[in-house]
């Protein structure tokens, strides 16, 4: 079933209540009784997201291959889940902002390119981690991805249902740290940060008896501490961008470049894999149309 291109919306703010503590407004408790999470990156982390590039620019090659694939005078060659919709919204040249918003195929299969360039990282897909955690055999969802705690990084999108926006979620299983990284970070912990930490330990505790949450941390992004969107459009690229940099060591891209990386995006699904940042110059006797190869 597509539950894809439909579903974000970049909300300025979120419904419901704040989970603030009554006596620190830099923790939340989760649903559980035992998450605390705290409002602030772990500096690592944070100085990760803080190195941005200053000198974005797609060169002409770029922008003449997304428009062929566009135009569909190239062939595109990347995830066949991906359609012609889907490259358009990422493209983000279409008038509304809705038309804008990613869906989970195209942040799926990004996040699959970030992970084949990284070292010892893995990624859970959006329906994996949000219909599967509770709905599928433990053995269904490890299918593959060896012994997660001794992963470097295990990536997982976050867009849980009607709640029409992306965010980050990251688990440094070595640190015993879980983290949300959101583009439309608020001055307090947000509650569905706090729903998908819930989840995403209670999977973890399902493959490893012995944890227990006090030996773990849980962080969220403060408002400006690092790099954010400034419409209401682009949390599906930034959360594209956050776990290209944190597993790839990469430099960050701000928001007046977002619209040259989502060309980049569109070049980088079709390829099947990551250009560099900021992207290269194009060389001497380079041909643009030669579909990508």
């Amino acid at each position: 079933m597509d539950i894809d291109s439909d579903l974000e919306i970049c909300e300025m703010d979120e419904d419901g209540d704040s989970t603030r503590d009554s006596n620190d407004d830099t923790l939340s408790q989760g649903s559980g009784g035992d998450i605390l999470i705290q409002l602030g990156l772990p500096e690592e982390i944070k100085n990760n997201l803080k190195e941005h590039c200053t000198e974005f620019e797609c060169n002409t090659c770029t922008s003449t291959l997304v428009q062929l694939i566009i135009g569909e005078g190239v062939e595109f060659e990347g995830d066949p889940l991906i359609n012609m919709r889907d490259l358009k919204e990422v493209e983000g040249k279409l008038p509304k902002d809705k038309m804008k918003w990613l869906s989970n195929f195209v942040i799926d299969s990004y996040l699959k390119i970030v992970k084949s360039e990284s070292t010892n990282v893995e990624v859970f897909g959006w329906e994996e981690f949000e219909r599967g955690v509770e709905n599928k055999k433990l053995e269904e969802l490890l299918k593959g991805k060896g012994n997660l705690l001794e992963k470097n990084m295990v990536l997982f999108p976050c867009n849980p249902v009607n709640s029409e926006h992306w965010f980050l979620g990251v688990v440094l299983p070595k640190e015993k740290t879980i983290v949300t990284i959101d583009s439309l970070p608020q001055d307090y912990i947000k509650p569905l940060a706090t729903t998908q930490v819930d989840k995403m330990m209670f999977f973890l505790k399902e493959v490893d008896k012995s944890i227990t949450i006090v030996q773990w941390s849980f962080y969220t992004n403060k408002p400006y501490e690092i790099p954010q969107q400034v419409n209401l459009f682009d949390c599906g690229v930034f959360t594209c961008i956050y776990a290209r940099c944190l597993a790839t060591k990469c430099k960050m891209v701000t928001q007046q470049d977002i619209p040259a990386y989502r060309l980049l995006m569109v070049r980088e699904l079709h390829q099947k894999r990551l250009s560099p940042i900021p992207p290269l110059p194009i060389q001497k006797g380079e041909l643009c149309l030669h579909g990508g190869k």
